[in-house]
């Protein structure tokens, strides 16, 4: 515990302020951040409280109850985050759907039959493939789709490859789609669009996910969430899965997009947004009755012959278990 003397002369010192951020750094505490967030704030500071916040889901992961309702309680005590969202030039392209592929052209084929049979509208939509180094047919799988753009990296950029992903596209929505997305919801564009409309205080949704004996989409468990509801949706305020997700280019370009981190299996891109959303004030979440099939998980790994392919990917990423998990379905 801090004596409210050094808490009363440390805040507006922005020297003293950034030794103890760094202390909490150092630390690599959530509990360490929390208790601290909460003293400041209950001896008004709220302000401070939130810088602290900040620093706390940069570090951690962002997604934990308890964080988020101190985040809620910080705002409502009068915190403003430091973040404008400014306006950008008014584009033709309204979404953008950005697909990243490495060595799934069957997965591919079918996720973008999926894609361009389920949109709302292909006007003023373009659809792009960031091929990640493959060395089977999915560049040509891609351009035979006729999408609007192929982008296809010489070597595989493991998930650094989403910065040349977002970075490509045009869209005032962003839509990054898996390429082992093999059902979508009917307009899922549209979905996302209404949603973003009826909760404006939410800055990065995604798709729910088809949990069955096949698959759990990768989701966290339901622990990990909190239903938010408004007249006939509901939002389960939480982690998002990036295997169908959605962000606003204004918010994009205003958390400083991918800039400053190292992406990787650890530090996904949904994890980077998901924690830099939450540092601006905005809600994250999963849109509930909104369900996609996410084909994770060796069911579909073994269905469509690509369990070498991820043996390969889990070796390449350090996650020996997993690799050896599915070596032995081999």
């Amino acid at each position: 515990m801090l004596s409210e003397a050094f808490m009363a002369k440390a805040v507006g010192n922005r020297v003293t302020e950034d030794r103890i951020l760094s202390m909490l750094k150092d630390k690599k505490s959530r509990s360490a951040y929390l208790s601290l967030a909460e003293q400041f704030l209950d001896h008004g500071k709220p302000q401070f409280s939130w810088r602290i916040l900040r620093e706390c889901v940069e570090s951690t992961t962002p997604h934990c109850l308890v964080t988020q309702a101190l985040i809620q309680k910080t705002l409502d005590a009068g915190a403003k985050p430091d973040c404008t969202f400014p306006k950008v030039d008014s584009s033709p392209v309204k979404v953008s759907v950005v697909i990243c592929s490495w060595n799934r052209a069957e997965m591919l084929k079918k996720c973008l039959e999926e894609v361009k049979q389920k949109l709302s509208s292909h006007e003023g939509v373009e659809i792009l493939v960031v091929d990640n180094g493959s060395t089977d047919n999915s560049v040509q799988v891609a351009r035979a789709a006729g999408v609007t753009q192929v982008y296809a990296a010489q070597v595989n950029a493991g998930l650094e490859i989403y910065r040349n992903a977002f970075d490509l596209c045009q869209g005032e929505l962003i839509i990054e789609v898996d390429d082992d997305v093999i059902e979508l919801p009917e307009n899922f564009d549209q979905v996302f669009l209404d949603y973003f409309e009826a909760y404006p205080d939410y800055g990065f949704l995604g798709m729910n996910v088809v949990q069955d004996e096949r698959t759990n989409g990768a989701k966290p468990g339901l622990e990990n969430y909190t239903e938010d509801c408004r007249e006939e949706k509901v939002i389960e305020r939480g982690p998002v899965v990036g295997c169908c997700a959605a962000i606003r280019r204004t918010i994009f370009d205003s958390i400083n997009r991918f800039e400053g981190v190292t992406l990787s299996m650890s530090y996904g891109e949904d994890r980077v947004l998901c924690s830099r959303v939450i540092s601006v004030g905005l809600g994250v979440g999963i849109i509930r009755d909104a369900k996609c099939l996410h084909a994770s998980g060796p069911y579909f790994s073994r269905e469509f012959g690509y369990l070498e392919r991820d043996v390969e990917k889990y070796r390449m990423s350090g996650m020996t278990e997993l690799a050896e998990m599915y070596e032995r379905m081999l």
